[in-house]
């Protein structure tokens, strides 16, 4: 009687790190994996269509950004436009290209 209690108790013990292991393999399905974007507001300085890649001058930190973009967005977009891309930090791909229009004020008299 003794045995089968010791090697109950000893199967207790060996399964435990087991069910713990299982417990942290598996990640839930409701976890969000998707990297929040990020965006960039500024003129471009340069387009290269080979390598769809726009090069943008950052307007809040003056520094260049390198970011590819679609090669459906690349042909509207010019030399000296401003723009505001929306684009994954960790890629630098664009996700949205969109063109920041001056906008006119008109004086009332």
């Amino acid at each position: 009687m003794k045995k089968i209690v010791i090697l109950l108790v000893a199967g207790l013990f060996a399964a435990i790190p087991l069910t713990s292991s299982f417990a942290k393999a598996a990640p839930e399905k409701t976890e969000k994996t998707a990297v929040k974007g990020a965006m960039v507001k500024g003129e471009i300085q340069t387009i290269d269509t080979t390598k769809n890649v726009v090069v943008v001058k950052d307007q809040t930190t003056g520094k260049d950004m390198t970011i590819t973009v679609a090669a459906t967005d690349i042909g509207a977009l010019k030399v000296g436009e401003k723009v505001r891309i929306k684009y994954n930090p960790d890629t630098n791909v664009a996700e949205s290209v969109k063109k920041i229009v001056p906008t006119v004020h008109s004086k009332k008299k």
